[in-house]
């Protein structure tokens, strides 16, 4: 039995391949007294060819999934997709435009270790005008006494049985007196192109002009209070809004689909209802006015159009997902008054290349600059206390960052892939380290983990190809599984006396290592693999524990050494 115990790490790993048993990453066999002993390959990521199609209804294209390492064991992947009523994705990657306007993300998820990428997905809309008149229709609803003329233009199939049916010759537009709540009459009718809504009005109602995809202009007075959810849906011609400071409500989906709006203007407070501009991508102006004081959920998400914004001195909070997707925002000033920024508020904003968080933000969410990969550096204000999952995953261009000393957390993949980032100082009231918090950092060259760190989470540091020096505290009781793996530049390293357990792959594929130093006399426990595909020659132990490592840690007996 001796002969073929030197390849497992314990007595229970061995026995177990004799007796056929499977093991967590190892597939074992015994074929004539000899026990084969294979490592499973772990994915470590995926990556699709495209993040971001335009597809009209009906058209058809397939992504592509490269998952890494290219030996994986197991490449299996599912699809999903986001909004099924604008695209959907079969198992096999395509994707098929069933919407005539809207946006879907399609996501691609690995089988094993739950990787992820994502295709932002947008409808193309390429109806055609075929013919303009004019028509008589009553001022007011149920059948008003006074006529305006209004011009129409649109195509087969619009509704135009909603108002009268006749007409003249000459170009006027639509006057509404009073409250037009009611007004859902107008819905459908796709060839009206101006209206014009009297002063006296104070509400615009649920679904009142959705559908008139030819309306060019309107005005909304000052005194509405009130505009109900798709009162404007599928306005696709109207290219300017001006929304007035006295509105409080917005309903849902005011203004989807409204495809051709550029200019937008708000001097209303309640851009906080969900999802106002959500998807516009036409959008290149916006302007807020003195009197908002927030920026609500999804305000402008995947408005990829707009390039600036101004936002003024009034506003003190910027909410989940924001301008998430504003892949040409190229510049934003955050106000002095802002106390918090929103989960995914700046999610994908690429073209973002610098951004100041003023000192009164206390509270940075989960995504809030994941992917802006255009942004080089960042400092984060005293206040700020800790630093969620994936804050800055995927921020490529970034070089470097300043931790203020009151962080004392870093979540889940907060800087994952920062491929530029050379160096960061973690200051020394961070307790914890999160999951692949600094995972693919390709360029961080050295690293040194404060006193008060207690654990390493799951690939923390993996693929940080270019980390020469790594100091672990004495504080760490636990490195997690892949911490370190693919970290080639390593030389060695120094594992302190509290640390108790070493995860699965802590180290693996650091092909620079050569010698490790284990202060603990008493051995931690290993995980699988944890020292696989390295070149250490030379494990160095307390001088009075050299047996018990030896015993303990069996595959590694003939390289262990005492400290000098």
């Amino acid at each position: 039995m001796a002969k073929y115990l030197k390849k497992f790490e314990t007595q229970a790993a061995y026995e177990a391949a004799q007796s056929g048993l499977i093991l967590p990453n190892v597939s074992l066999t015994v074929d004539n007294n000899t026990v084969h002993y294979t490592p499973l390959v772990k994915v470590t990521s995926v990556t699709l060819n495209k993040n971001e199609l335009s597809l009209s209804n009906g058209e058809t294209e397939t992504l592509v999934a490269t998952i890494l390492p290219s030996n994986a064991n197991n490449k299996n992947v599912t699809w999903s997709s986001s909004n099924d009523s604008v695209a959907t994705v079969s198992n096999n990657g395509l994707v098929t435009a069933v919407g005539d306007s809207g946006n879907a993300d399609i996501t691609v998820t690995t089988e094993d270790g739950g990787f992820t990428d994502m295709c932002a997905v947008s409808i193309k809309n390429n109806k055609a005008i075929t013919y303009t008149a004019t028509a008589k229709i009553p001022t007011t609803y149920g059948g008003g006494n006074g006529l305006d003329t209004a011009t129409f233009s649109g195509t087969t199939g619009q509704r135009l049985s909603m108002v009268s049916h006749t007409f003249e010759n000459g170009v006027g537009t639509v006057t509404f007196n009073g409250d037009i709540a009611v007004f859902g009459r107008m819905q459908g009718c796709s060839g009206l192109t101006s209206i014009v809504i009297s002063d006296s009005v104070t509400s615009i109602g649920m679904n009142a002009f959705n559908g008139c995809r030819s309306l060019q202009s309107i005005n909304i007075p000052s005194g509405v209070t009130s505009i109900g959810m798709n009162a404007f849906n599928g306005c696709s011609s109207l290219t300017s809004i001006n929304i007035p400071s006295g509105v409080t409500s917005i309903g849902y989906n005011a203004f989807n689909g409204c495809g051709g709006l550029t200019e937008v203007t708000i001097n209303s407070n309640n851009i906080a209802n969900s999802s106002t501009f959500s998807g516009l991508t036409s959008i290149q102006s916006v302007t807020i006015g003195g009197n908002v004081t927030s920026i609500g959920n999804s305000a402008f998400t995947y408005c990829s159009g707009i390039t600036s914004i101004t936002i003024p001195d009034s506003v003190t909070s910027i909410g989940n997902s924001a301008f998430n997707s504003c892949r040409s925002l190229q510049s934003i000033n955050i106000p002095s008054g802002v106390t918090s920024i929103g989960i995914g508020a700046f999610n994908v904003c690429t073209s973002l290349t610098s951004i100041v968080i003023p000192s009164s933000v206390t509270s940075i969410g989960d995504y809030a600059f994941q992917s802006c990969t255009g942004i080089t550096s960042i400092n984060i204000p005293s206040g700020v206390t800790s630093i969620g999952m994936n804050t800055f995953n995927g921020c490529s261009s970034l070089t470097s960052i300043n931790i203020p000393s009151g962080v004392t957390s870093i979540g889940n993949s907060a800087f994952n892939s920062c491929r530029s980032l050379q160096s960061i100082n973690i200051p020394s009231g961070v307790t914890s380290i999160g999951t692949q918090a600094f995972s693919n950092c390709r360029s961080l060259q050295s690293i040194n983990i404060p006193s008060g760190v207690t654990s390493i989470g799951n690939s923390a540091f993996s693929n940080c190809t270019s980390l020469t020096s790594v100091t672990i505290p004495n504080s760490v009781t636990s490195i997690g599984d892949y911490a370190f793996s693919s970290c080639s530049g390593l030389t060695s390293i120094n594992i302190p006396s509290g640390v108790t357990s070493i995860g699965d792959y802590a180290f693996s594929s650091c092909s620079g290592l050569t010698a490790i130093t284990i202060e603990a006399n008493i051995p931690p426990t290993l995980g699988v693999n944890v020292f696989s595909d390295t070149n250490i020659s030379a494990i160095y132990v307390p001088s009075t524990s050299v047996e018990a490592y030896k015993d303990s840690w069996s595959y590694y007996a003939s390289r262990i050494q005492p400290i000098a």
